[in-house]
């Protein structure tokens, strides 16, 4: 097996955070990585890039990474790659990112399998880094160095939204699935008592007639 050192990475028609990322991942692995941020400008054409590395016996790369949605014009440049890679780089493995989503779906994988390349990877996040991370040392043919992947994953904002807790005095969310009558009843009972009519709040009439004896007030005796 080659010393980790001898690996070489070329990361090409990335996006910049997704770039910058995967390039700390390769180099915490030992990996040198050549990511050119302003790739638009230095070499827009990869194929052409790789050409001239070839023609004048320049060191290539062992993997090419490259976003699986490149074009040139109208034209998909991640599959032109691809199929001249396969056919004259046999040695140059190349893979996909599929920057769209956390998964990739089903067609873009067949889709990138289908033109040589060896494997279409999703969006990197906090949750998955590790599981990428694993599969492209696996391709570089290098055992996996965990603890420096830490650091990096601690400084990623997680993608798992994580739904806000209701304060104890907050109105709960009505249940919608629950009849109106009900509901209403329900709100209805929580609602502050209603302040009783002046009829209500009037003393009743006393009925009974009293008499003074002896200066004192005593119950007159009904006929």
């Amino acid at each position: 097996m080659q010393h980790p050192q001898s690996r070489r990475v070329l990361l090409s028609h990335v996006q910049e955070d997704q770039g910058v990322l995967w390039q700390a991942i390769l180099n915490s692995q030992g990996v040198i990585v050549d990511f050119d941020l302003s790739w638009r400008r230095h070499h827009p054409n990869l194929l052409s890039y790789l050409q001239e590395l070839t023609e004048q016996a320049q060191p290539l790369p062992n993997l090419l990474i490259m976003d699986i949605n490149a074009k040139i014009g109208e034209e998909s440049h991640a599959a032109e790659v691809c199929r001249w890679c396969t056919k004259y780089l046999t040695d140059l493995q190349v893979i996909f990112l599929y920057n769209s989503g956390e998964q990739v779906p089903d067609l873009a994988k067949r889709w990138g399998l289908r033109r040589g390349a060896v494997d279409v990877l999703p969006k990197l996040t906090r949750e998955n880094l590790l599981v990428l991370a694993i599969k492209l040392t696996s391709i570089l043919g290098l055992t996996i160095k965990a603890e420096p992947l830490k650091g990096i994953a601690e400084l990623m904002p997680s993608s798992v939204v994580t739904p806000p807790v209701l304060p104890e005095t907050q109105t709960p969310i009505p249940n919608l699935a629950e009849p109106a009558s009900s509901l209403e009843s329900r709100v209805e009972s929580k609602a502050d008592p209603k302040p009783e009519s002046k009829n209500e709040l009037k003393p009743k009439a006393d009925s009974q007639e009293y008499i003074i004896y002896r200066g004192v007030k005593v119950p007159k005796r009904r006929s």
